[in-house]
């Protein structure tokens, strides 16, 4: 029986793995196609930005390997260098940022961490603001 567990597991992820694409686009021609969907998309998006001003990060205790540990959730860590969770985990999965410990399911972040983090996004969107300003120069003659 886990047997087949297992295979009807493969077999799903095999086939959103070759159906991802085709998924993808449909779901965003349908978003383009429909102002209603539009519409509920943005007030979510607006809704979700209000919770997040009003949750202040903290720190944790965490238990692992029978120590504990004060650290920062990614939740907390997001909402400190003003990105999303998503961010920072498709950040670690392209190595630009080392991976975060992980107890139950869950990335912690330490203190020492989080500054290291605040620092590479404070350089980065000091970069960004650079090269547009950059931009901006360029076009000024023109």
């Amino acid at each position: 029986m886990k047997e087949l567990k297992s295979k009807d597991k493969n077999y799903q992820s095999d086939w959103y793995d070759k159906n991802k694409k085709a998924l993808s686009d449909k779901r965003k021609q349908a978003y383009k196609d429909n102002p209603e969907l539009q519409k509920q998309a943005r007030i979510r998006a607006r809704q979700q930005r209000e919770k997040m001003k009003n949750v202040k990060p903290k720190l944790e205790t965490v238990k692992y390997k029978g120590k504990h540990y004060s650290l920062y959730s990614i939740h907390s860590v997001a909402i400190i260098v003003n990105k999303t969770n998503q961010t920072l985990k498709a950040w670690e999965a392209k190595n630009i940022t080392p991976p975060a410990l992980v107890v139950n399911r869950t990335r912690y972040y330490t203190v020492r961490q989080v500054e290291l983090l605040k620092r590479y996004v404070d350089s980065v969107t000091e970069q960004k603001r650079i090269e547009n300003n950059d931009l901006m120069f360029k076009n000024w003659s023109a």
